[in-house]
């Protein structure tokens, strides 16, 4: 749902305008098992927030509990799969900043939360 005009690859998913929460998870999770087959070493976890449902420019309708969904999913491939990710903050054009703030900011509290789980510390992040 690139809003201009973009360059086709082999691993694009193609999803309708307006894909809400429901579609937009399954497709994240069939893309997910699909790219651990190649038993990566590293996922680099481009976390956009262009399919928020109030970008203004992506097409999708992702509620923000659906973002925080998206993360979960991500998160728990790389978990179950033994393989390191790197969390990279990326787009979103809301017309409200502090929407954008509040997804990239659970992005990476979501992320550091898990981090100090799998050390057996207490999360330090705010609640």
């Amino acid at each position: 749902n690139y809003p201009f005009l973009k360059e086709e690859s082999d691993l694009d998913i193609a999803l309708p305008d307006g894909t809400s929460d429901e579609a937009y998870l399954d497709a994240v999770d069939h893309a997910l098992r699909i790219a651990m087959r190649w038993e990566p070493e590293l996922i680099l976890y481009l976390a956009g927030a262009d399919p928020y449902e109030g970008d203004a420019l992506g097409r999708l309708a992702v509620s923000m509990d659906g973002m925080a969904r998206r993360d979960a999913l991500v998160y728990d491939h790389a978990e179950r799969s033994g393989v390191p990710l790197a969390l990279v903050m990326s787009g979103g054009y809301a017309t409200e900043v502090e929407e954008i703030a509040r997804i990239h900011a659970g992005s990476v509290l979501a992320a550091a939360e898990r981090w100090a789980a799998r050390r057996g510390r207490p999360s330090r992040a705010p609640t």
